[in-house]
């Protein structure tokens, strides 16, 4: 059975999704106002420079190769790079069925779907970092994390995903924590 991070590596890696998750909301926000901004501007088309009609490219875009699988539903990647490889991360909320026992199932399912999915997909990546996020259990707005699970490139490679039973993908991962809801 794994062990899991304690003190300082388990704050740091938190503090990456939390940082993801910011820097998401950043992006809406800048596009946001960049579309207000355009709503105003002067809407003349005699113009033949053609730049601002090609798309941008997303983060969740860049390095995946072209014919790639389709990634899970609902699950947002994002990809940074760095000096041992790129780290993929990948978060989803938890579903929220009527048991615990489903709710752990699922989101085993979906461990094992986005592990699958940035195997195949992401190639230079040499980590990928699973988080599982559910709404406050007051009612409010604000989400907390239940599962922040690392996998390094080895243990990708060596996951049978035709056989692998969902429920032991949390044991075998090299990193991280799974909140006690979910155990």
């Amino acid at each position: 059975m794994h062990s899991g991070l304690t003190g300082c590596d388990a704050f740091a890696q938190g503090i990456g999704f939390w940082r993801l998750r910011l820097s998401r909301l950043i992006a809406a926000t800048l596009a946001s106002v960049t579309f207000l901004a355009g709503c105003g501007a002067d809407t003349d088309t005699s113009s033949s420079d053609t730049s601002a009609q090609v798309p941008a490219t997303t983060d969740a875009q860049q390095g995946v190769p072209p014919n790639s699988p389709q990634p899970p539903a609902g699950v947002e990647f994002d990809v940074l790079p760095g000096a041992g490889g790129d780290s993929v991360f990948a978060e989803f909320d938890v579903s929220q069925n009527v048991t615990t026992g489903t709710i752990r199932s699922v989101a085993q399912a979906e461990t094992v779907a986005i592990l699958k999915y940035a195997r195949d997909t992401y190639p230079d990546a040499s980590k990928v970092f699973v988080g599982g996020w559910v709404p406050a259990a007051d009612g409010s707005v604000e989400e907390r994390q239940v599962l922040n699970a690392e996998y390094e490139r080895a243990t990708l490679e060596k996951i049978n995903f035709d056989q692998i039973d969902p429920a032991t993908i949390w044991e075998i991962r090299d990193g991280g924590t799974v909140h006690t809801e979910l155990q």
